[in-house]
């Protein structure tokens, strides 16, 4: 069993956490010609730790992520509240920094399969933490992508990693 590393936006990181996201879609890097074998997410089994927007104490705000001390309090932006402690920080980190003993999210990958964007189904678009049966789950989901993607990208249909999971821990 591997384990590496997974980012996750706010609205991501809330949808994981109240059990409403079981999938997620991550652009392929060769747009072509791939194999299982090729898979940067691994297989069934493996683990993902979900990197987060974070901060901690502000008296730590000039430190490196590995200087932090380990005890010290994390708050999580998906989280949506602001400390009232005048100790945390304003300053939002970036997830691409934060250190697996400061994850709290873990997840176990269910199955992982390499498809065309646009084969997104109405129950993929739900398990991908928008919609409900009582909407229009794939237009939610075209929103959502064009929103972190930018605007027309959903047309370019791209070849996508679908990394299907579940959530085996949410430390808070």
């Amino acid at each position: 069993m591997k384990e590496r590393p997974i980012i996750f936006s706010a609205p991501m990181v809330r949808s994981i956490i109240n059990g409403t996201k079981s999938q997620t879609r991550r652009i392929a890097k060769d747009q072509g010609g791939i194999t299982s074998s090729d898979n940067p997410y691994g297989d069934a089994g493996d683990l993902l730790w979900v990197k987060e927007s974070w901060r901690t104490l502000a008296q730590y705000d000039n430190l490196k992520p590995t200087l932090i001390p380990i005890n010290a309090p994390i708050e999580f932006k998906a989280d949506q509240n602001r400390s009232f402690s005048e100790e945390m920080s304003e300053k939002w980190r970036t997830p691409l920094f934060m250190l697996k003993r400061f994850s709290r999210l873990v997840l176990e990958i269910a199955n992982v399969r390499y498809e065309k964007l646009i084969e997104c189904s109405q129950l993929d678009a739900i398990a991908e933490g928008v919609g409900s049966v009582n909407s229009n789950p794939i237009v939610q989901y075209k929103a959502l992508w064009e929103d972190l993607h930018g605007l027309g990208s959903w047309d370019k249909n791209p070849w996508v990693w679908v990394i299907e999971f579940r959530s085996l821990r949410v430390n808070n």
